[in-house]
């Protein structure tokens, strides 16, 4: 493994730590190896709430930013979305669902910052008027 790749594991491993998706016995190498046995993972589909479909173009544009091909930026998670984000999670060392909801967010936003991909500005608010 080179220098970068270990960085990289390294970050993603944190992600999946700080978000309680992996336990701290296991080790970073362990957690983004694909075929590892030290999976300690947590389900995270009747846990964590559905995203809405800016949030799902979100994560769909940072895994395609991220090298996960595939992936369309529209909004919807379909067949080839939900099989980048299980890309995405198994190389993370957590459980593949590939349901897009705040856990996954939280991972590949984490994971495209450590790797210094551009990140996804956020929509620019909507001006009220009160009356």
């Amino acid at each position: 493994m080179n220098n970068r790749t270990g960085k990289i594991n390294s970050a993603i491993f944190a992600a999946a730590l700080s978000l309680g998706l992996v336990a701290c016995g296991s080790s970073p190498e362990g957690a983004a190896s694909p075929g590892a046995q030290q999976q300690q993972s947590v389900s995270t589909s009747s846990s964590s709430t559905p995203l809405g479909r800016r949030q799902v173009e979100e994560v769909q544009t940072l895994l395609a930013r991220l090298g996960y091909s595939g992936v369309e930026s529209d909004g919807v998670a379909g067949p080839r979305s939900r099989a980048a984000a299980m890309a995405f999670q198994r190389d993370a060392g957590v459980a593949t669902t590939g349901d897009y909801d705040q856990t996954l967010l939280s991972m590949v936003r984490r994971t495209a910052e450590a790797r210094g991909v551009a990140t996804v500005a956020a929509p620019a608010p909507v001006a009220t008027r009160l009356q």
